[in-house]
């Protein structure tokens, strides 16, 4: 037993346990103890499951010591392994920063910084160190990169700012600016983990979850506009919920046109009435949460114009006329009175759900409509008849050598009729 503890010496701090640490001198003294015990008594033991710790690891540990401050935060005075490092970083470090560590990626930085951040989030996974080349690739970025990172870590103040402005960036959610520390509140309350491990995907989804439940409380208003200006037959003393209201009016209202609401805005020169008209087909979008960040104010705008929306609604007339000024206006189209029943019949024919319309989008087809149509009068075109003369003279006249060069020549696709003519002489 003594010569194998001596000869394990060489091991002390080179093996490290099921948890990342490693192995000091009695720890060893400890190990080979075990390890006579197991061969005495045939059984395996749990305590001899050690590893080695690469080059690469032990090396980025020290790193991210030294760029963190790991070994000054409470409780991590002894980060001695890569899996210290990560829980030290995901724990203490992101509790006391307040916010996760992803967060520095959306203040003005370099797109280094935010790989190096990305990558050390990586390893900082359960299965983050078993990727051997990802532990490389942050090792030598860090070395190249770790001023500017330290220097963004030490700023604490630089968290906040870059969560707030990802909260502010999370599309159909839109949170203002005075709902802000509201939406953290709920965060914290209703996201799970610890800060530093929550990912930016859950945030988002999570994010989501407060702006439907801060919506579905303070809506009543929009949803009594709604089925007034649509006249959707309801029992007064219990108003459907916005989904379903939303669904009627795709259901009936809108289906019996065919058209989007927005089409209504090419018939009115109000441009109040076209800000209220483009609000509510965003507010009819599928999963458009955004919209209803300010139903009272919407639901108020509704009431005032509540006769002219409806005298624009109520005749089906106007969205079809609506949606032909649109088109027709589309100056990279230049759309004729004589090819509007071409121009829908190719947008029917990509049958694309009406609630899927935008302008965007409708532009875009009727440009590729147009291309399409293009193509189509140059290939009916044919060659004047003054030419195919001129061209049978050519051929007829031609020697057999001359012949033969035409015929190279049209192997390449710019021959010209300029070129032609230089073949034979003319």
């Amino acid at each position: 037993m003594a010569m194998v503890a001596f000869a394990m010496r060489a091991y002390i701090k080179q093996l490290f346990d099921s948890n990342g640490r490693p192995r000091e001198a009695q720890h060893l003294v400890d190990d080979v103890v075990e390890m006579f015990k197991v061969w005495e008594d045939q059984k395996e033991s749990n305590k001899l499951n050690f590893q080695f710790e690469s080059k690469e690891s032990g090396e980025l540990c020290k790193n991210l010591i030294k760029v963190f401050n790991l070994d000054k935060l409470p409780g991590h005075n002894e980060v001695t392994s890569l899996k210290d490092a990560r829980w030290a970083i995901i724990g203490e470090f992101s509790k006391q920063k307040g916010f996760p560590l992803w967060s520095l990626k959306y203040i003005d930085t370099s797109d280094n910084i935010k790989k190096i951040i990305d990558n050390i989030l990586k390893i900082c996974e359960p299965d983050g160190l078993k990727n051997p080349s990802l532990l490389t690739e942050t090792l030598s970025q860090l070395k190249q990169n770790s001023l500017d990172l330290k220097s963004l870590l030490i700023q604490t103040s630089l968290f906040e700012i870059g969560f707030k402005k990802y909260l502010h960036g999370v599309e159909m959610v839109d949170v203002k600016e005075d709902e802000i520390e509201e939406a953290i509140i709920y965060l914290r309350q209703h996201l799970q983990g610890e800060i530093g491990t929550w990912k930016e995907n859950d945030v988002k989804e999570k994010l989501k979850d407060w702006r439907i439940e801060k919506n579905t409380s303070d809506d009543t208003e929009l949803r009594k506009a709604l089925v007034n200006l649509f006249d959707i037959q309801t029992d007064s003393d219990k108003l459907p919920i916005i989904d379903s209201i939303i669904d009627i009016i795709w259901g009936i209202s809108l289906a019996s046109v065919q058209y989007p609401i927005w089409t209504l805005k090419y018939v009115t020169s109000d441009t109040e009435e076209k800000s209220l008209l483009t609000d509510l087909h965003k507010l009819f979008i599928i999963d458009n949460y955004a919209n209803l960040a300010n139903s009272q104010e919407l639901a108020t705008r509704i009431n005032e114009r509540m006769d002219e929306l409806k005298a624009l609604i109520s005749d089906k007339g106007n969205f079809y006329n609506g949606f032909i000024n649109y088109i027709k206006g589309i100056q990279t189209i230049a759309l004729q009175d004589s090819e509007i029943d071409s121009a829908i019949s190719y947008l029917n024919g990509r049958k694309i759900n009406i609630k899927a319309w935008s302008e965007i989008l409708i532009s875009n087809i009727l440009k590729d409509w147009r291309l399409e149509n293009s193509s189509k009068k140059e290939e009916e075109q044919e060659i004047p008849t003054t030419e195919k003369e001129e061209i049978v003279r050519w051929v007829q006249n031609l020697s057999p050598e001359k012949a033969k060069s035409i015929l190279n020549a049209m192997c390449d696709d710019n021959v010209t009729l300029n070129l032609l003519k230089k073949y034979v002489n003319k």
